[in-house]
């Protein structure tokens, strides 16, 4: 018999919270994916074939934030893939992005 005690609960809870965030990571991933794609269509619309980018008004700022939808919705992809495949993030910008995805 071994006096050393046994650090299987510690081991375990690792393991759960690992899954856990497999479980956040994959829906973000998906989140994302949405976030980054929804807003092309109005995004190309906006950016004409023939230079007629919108410059001004309510069209203007609908190209800004379709821009910045995109970027968010980028970033959480590599977030949520990161976490998701190689186990790899940080709990405040998974969380940041949570909220802004």
């Amino acid at each position: 018999m071994s006096s050393k005690p046994s650090n299987e609960a510690g081991h375990f809870g690792n393991e759960r919270f690992q899954s856990d965030t497999r479980q956040i990571a994959g829906v973000l991933f998906g989140l994302s994916i949405c976030a980054t794609f929804f807003p092309l269509a109005n995004v190309t619309t906006l950016i004409g074939p023939d230079g007629t980018t919108a410059d001004e008004g309510i069209p203007l700022s609908s190209l800004v934030a379709g821009l910045c939808v995109i970027l968010i919705g980028l970033t959480g992809m590599l977030t949520g893939y990161m976490a998701l495949v190689h186990d790899y993030g940080n709990k405040y910008l998974t969380g940041f992005l949570l909220i802004w995805v």
